[in-house]
């Protein structure tokens, strides 16, 4: 965040051009979309003179067909307290949902398939290999009551040795069936080839990455504070903000007259109005280069400072003054600031 002010003009020695202020949270974690499938959510560090700076960013894109939730965490709301790890909204894709559904069911299928190929063949093809089995049995137990008539009748005279010769190959033929359905059975229970094996060991290790991806994509729809800090809800550009409030940075303009004067380290004291009390902290950071404010060259100075109470808030105007260390006296620098968490 930006914002402009006139900084009151002082005389007499102390710094005094109009200057204006920026206004940046000591941390900020931004929760955002475009409108358009996208979610966004960002760490910005503000502790420097010139502009914010991305400490990490985070984006996660669905398919504008997708139908994306963004759910707030239970008792979330603006001006609450989070800390870091902390949950704060959860992102719920359907159409990732159902595709991780989906993956797991062919994963187990293929996991299935190649359990049943290892302990010897398809259950379907084992079944109807011994069905085959009992056919041909019983068909061998017909010829052998059959040979067994024909020889009785033989015995008697009743039977030609022709007629009991084709009763007896038909009796050897039966049993060589037997043999060969008896085989197929162990043909079907046989353990899979190495190639069939390699074959589903590489869908499954196909389906298992694939797994990994859409299952990493709904993790990181999981939103955890990465800060400790303040909850702001809703806004022109994001959903959520997470403002770090244990410290704030405050910044100033500092006339070109001033700057050498002005150095890091030096004592930076800040008050605002209708609060009785001061807080004290040291400048971080004086811009090297020249900001123009109007036709006035200036520069942005930082300083940071403690508020463990949360007392100070986004948004308050407050007056610094700066006591340089290399001065014989106080360089009193009263500058109205805008003040950020």
């Amino acid at each position: 965040m930006v914002a402009l002010i006139a900084l009151g003009v002082a005389t007499g020695g102390h710094v005094g051009p109009s200057s204006s202020a920026i206004v940046e949270a000591a941390a900020t974690w931004e929760v955002g979309s475009d409108g358009a499938g996208r979610y966004r959510w960002t760490l910005i560090d503000g502790g420097h003179a010139l502009g914010r700076s991305v400490q990490g960013e985070q984006v996660v894109g669905f398919s504008r067909e997708d139908r994306v939730e963004l759910t707030l965490a239970a008792g979330l709301q603006s001006g609450g307290l989070v800390t870091t790890g902390q949950p704060v909204a959860t992102v719920r894709s359907i159409q990732l949902r159902a595709a991780i559904d989906s993956l797991r069911a062919q994963r187990d299928a293929l996991v299935a398939e190649r359990a049943l190929l290892v302990a010897g063949g398809r259950v379907e093809e084992v079944a109807e290999a011994s069905r085959r089995v009992d056919v041909a049995v019983s068909a061998r137990d017909a010829a052998a009551i059959e040979l067994r008539r024909v020889d009785g009748l033989y015995a008697a005279g009743a039977a030609g040795a022709a007629e009991r010769q084709i009763a007896a190959q038909l009796l050897d033929l039966r049993e060589r069936e037997v043999s060969l359905a008896r085989a197929g059975v162990s043909v079907a229970r046989a353990p899979a080839r190495a190639e069939s094996l390699a074959s589903l060991d590489a869908q499954i290790a196909a389906a298992d990455i694939e797994i990994q991806r859409v299952d990493g994509l709904l993790g990181a729809g999981t939103l955890a504070s990465p800060i400790d800090g303040m909850v702001e809800i809703g806004g022109t550009s994001s959903i959520v903000r997470v403002y770090d409030l244990e410290h704030v940075f405050i910044r100033f303009a500092v006339p070109q007259s001033a700057r050498g004067s002005v150095s890091v380290g030096d004592t930076a004291t800040f008050e605002v109005d209708g609060l009785d009390r001061t807080w004290q902290g040291a400048l971080v950071e004086v811009s090297e280069s020249v900001a123009w404010i109007g036709s006035a060259p200036t520069f942005i100075a930082t300083a940071r400072l403690d508020n463990p109470d949360f007392v100070l808030r986004t948004g308050m105007v407050g007056t610094v003054t700066v006591a340089p260390r290399a001065a014989t006296g106080p360089l009193l620098a009263r500058l109205s600031a805008w003040l950020a968490p």
